[in-house]
């Protein structure tokens, strides 16, 4: 017992006064960035320049930068314009915000009816065409279990972007190319996706950028983009709505259902309130 007491009492002088050099040195884990703010604070991290931004670790994980959706941006679209405007051909009516330093501008267009939103130099453009005829055309991204598919039996658009961002919008989600040439101005087409949930080029909406562009005022483009809403009663009542892309209803509308099997779809009805 007398053996053991003492072997303890060694063991315990000589931790205390051990010089600390001799003492082993406990490094905790590198702690692996999950997010893109993560990323921006990870040593070896490098951020791309291109739109939204693009942060890339020492390991070769990247994340893009955050758009900001629409419900991130509602204070600051509240007090924006507003433009409302009705295809004479499909008797359609729509609705958009933009700031006080743009401008609505309507005028003929190849093939149908549309307007435009511009910015005060009219440098960037977001333009809308409506078409009569056209049921437009599909982009199948690579998130889509049709990409590798030669047989989906629809109509695909040419020249999908491979790198893309998303815009959610107050009614719409919306996909465009995120990687931007500086050197040249240059028109991309958003891809807006329709209540069956596929990615169309119908309306045809697009963007004007000028070379050397502003980043900041792309992502103005996005959030005036991310209004963009039907305001036809009648249209945003019959709009399809869940089913396998689980597609959202506009605001003030719910999906109703009848059937009781998963992923049923629907239509979207008002939503009433009683007093």
């Amino acid at each position: 017992m007398v053996l053991i007491l003492s072997g303890i009492l060694i063991g315990v002088l000589a931790a205390r006064f051990l010089p600390l050099s001799s003492l082993p040195i406990i490094v905790p884990p590198a702690s692996t960035p999950t997010t893109y703010d993560e990323c921006l604070q990870d040593p070896g991290s490098v951020v791309q320049e291109s739109y939204p931004a693009t942060c890339v670790t020492a390991a070769g994980v990247h994340f893009i930068q955050p758009i900001p959706t629409a419900s991130a941006s509602a204070d600051l679209t509240a007090n924006w314009k507003k433009y409302i405007f009705t295809d004479k051909l499909s008797q359609k009516t729509y609705e958009i915000k933009y700031p006080e330093d743009w401008s609505a501008l309507t005028g003929p267009r190849e093939i149908g009816s549309g307007f435009s939103i511009a910015e005060t130099n009219l440098k960037y453009d977001i333009s809308f065409t409506f078409s009569a005829n056209s049921k437009g055309s599909v982009c199948i991204f690579s998130d889509d279990p049709r990409f590798n598919s030669t047989k989906s039996g629809i109509i695909k658009a040419p020249n999908c972007p491979k790198e893309y961002a998303e815009i959610i919008g107050e009614q719409f989600t919306f996909r465009r190319q995120d990687i931007f040439d500086t050197k040249i101005s240059t028109i991309w087409t958003v891809f807006l996706k329709n209540p069956p949930g596929d990615f169309t080029n119908e309306p045809l909406i697009q963007y004007t950028i000028p070379k050397n562009y502003d980043s900041s005022i792309v992502e103005i483009m996005d959030q005036i983009l991310s209004t963009f809403k039907f305001t036809d009663i009648s249209m945003q009542t019959n709009q399809s709505c869940g089913g396998v892309t689980n597609t959202k209803c506009p605001s003030g509308y719910v999906c109703q259902t009848t059937a009781m099997y998963p992923n049923a779809g629907g239509t979207c009805t008002p939503i009433t309130t009683t007093p």
